[in-house]
């Protein structure tokens, strides 16, 4: 299933998160993570919509508390609606 335009390709990748990390859209919407969307052209000329979410988590050691961001990346291609997810740390 083709993805027609940017706007509906953020709505089906914002509902694959919800269903994964419901609190990261939670995030989004209060301003707490930052939310980005593109498109762009590979050099074999596939399309893709990419929405990607960065938030900063906080870690614990024994002593101190770590800062560092997290990143969920889901990339929908346009002509076929197949869906890929990324998540770092």
């Amino acid at each position: 299933m083709s993805v027609k335009d940017i706007k509906e390709a953020e709505k089906i990748a914002l509902d694959e998160i919800r269903k994964m990390k419901p609190k990261l859209i939670e995030d989004v919407e209060k301003g707490i993570a930052k939310k980005e969307i593109r498109e762009y052209k590979t050099k074999r000329d596939k399309e893709f919509y990419e929405l990607k979410i960065t938030e900063t988590i906080k870690l614990k050691s024994k002593d101190k508390e770590i800062e560092k961001p997290q990143i969920t990346i889901i990339t929908i291609n346009k002509k076929t609606g197949e869906k890929k997810i990324s998540v770092s740390g």
